[in-house]
């Protein structure tokens, strides 16, 4: 049921980075979803795991999930500082 009402959310936030105006929200939303999901699933999975695959395999999952983050973070940054500038006068 929480993949079904995460993946909604995420498609939700996908349509919403289509649209110029709701793009920066929808991009830093997805990475605090993400941020959201690796502490609540992964990081506890991080510290329950007994054997070394299941810790090698923990240790992806939040390291996976937290790179895609703070890409989704330097994305709305980079959008937003894109959206911000304006022409030169003149051009």
């Amino acid at each position: 049921m929480l993949a079904y009402l995460v993946g909604g959310i995420l498609v939700s936030l996908g349509i919403a980075i289509l649209l110029k105006r709701t793009s920066v929200a929808a991009i830093t939303a997805v990475g605090i979803v993400m941020t959201a999901l690796t502490l609540v699933l992964f990081v506890p999975d991080l510290f329950l795991a007994r054997s070394v695959p299941a810790r090698i395999d923990a240790i992806n999952f939040v390291a996976d999930t937290l790179l895609f983050a703070g890409t989704m973070f330097a994305i709305a940054r980079a959008v937003a500082a894109s959206g911000s500038e304006r022409p030169a006068a003149g051009q």
